[in-house]
């Protein structure tokens, strides 16, 4: 015997519409906080794995101020190298984003958003050169792509999904060995 059938034959008439109301609404409510509690989860490991990632490749010098003199001295290779990821929002902070969307303001939890994508793709830049044996990475750049499309974004499947993109780029540098001799006084 189902719940419902139970609260209507017991003489609870009233109460039959509130727990068919309990269930219709539960669902919803525990999806939601299966989200929160799930990215929570998910967030705070990738933030820790980033951190040590972070750490492992602070030794490659990144330079990204325009204009700015670096003292360059003989290079022995240059290319251009890249980092790019793509980052997606868990449910739960969607909804809160489209619930503060209804009243205006700061959200939080797109900014987070973009800051993890922008130091991801900065470690994967900083980790391509380490791997590549290149000592540093000039004139670095992040750029956010829109890989869904506006249209996309109006359609009613994917109006709480939020997806960020973003692409580091920078031109990796390997040093010339210096010349010794020519730096001894004769």
């Amino acid at each position: 015997m189902s719940v419902l059938a139970y609260v209507e034959v017991s003489g609870f008439e009233g109460w039959g519409r509130l727990v068919e109301m309990c269930f219709s609404c539960g669902t919803p409510i525990f999806l939601i906080l299966l989200g929160l509690i799930v990215g929570s989860i998910i967030e705070q490991r990738h933030l820790a794995r980033l951190e040590l990632r972070e750490a492992a490749v602070s030794n490659i010098p990144i330079n990204s101020l325009p204009g700015r003199r670096v003292p360059i001295g003989p290079a022995s290779d240059a290319r251009i190298i890249t980092g790019e990821v793509v980052l997606a929002a868990d449910y739960f902070k969607s909804f809160i984003a489209s619930l503060i969307k209804l009243v205006g303001g700061e959200m939080k939890t797109y900014r987070l958003l973009m800051e993890r994508a922008r130091r991801e793709a900065i470690v994967r830049l900083r980790e391509q050169a380490q791997r590549e044996g290149f000592d540093e990475v000039w004139n670095i750049r992040i750029e956010a792509a829109d890989i869904l499309g506006s249209a996309a974004s109006s359609s009613k499947k994917n109006k709480l999904r939020a997806m960020v993109t973003i692409v580091a780029a920078g031109t990796a540098v390997r040093r010339a060995p210096r010349d010794v001799s020519r730096d001894a006084p004769s």
